[in-house]
């Protein structure tokens, strides 16, 4: 598989998979079934599961979260980011 590691982490292609290979098996065992019914089916079950939001990470815990927050451009300057300046 091909895909942008500029944009994209290997660990979230590989979650990306995942969902893919799960819609499809579902289809795969009850081609009569909705799309959406095959979603909601799935959505119910990694709720439940906790594998649907699993964010957490490791940070230093002496930093303070603002200062993680302005130092995320300066680790990745060639990302997109955007600013808000000027009035309105």
């Amino acid at each position: 598989m091909e895909y942008s590691t500029d944009l994209f982490g290997r660990e979230m292609i590989r979650r990306l998979l995942d969902h893919f290979r799960v819609y499809w098996e579902g289809i795969v065992a009850a081609p009569e079934q909705r799309i959406i019914d095959v979603a909601a089916a799935y959505r119910s079950r990694a709720s439940s599961g906790g594998e649907w939001n699993t964010t957490e990470t490791d940070y230093p815990a002496d930093a303070l979260i603002h200062e993680l927050f302005e130092a995320r451009p300066r680790a990745r300057p060639r990302r997109w980011r955007w600013s808000m300046r000027g009035g309105g």
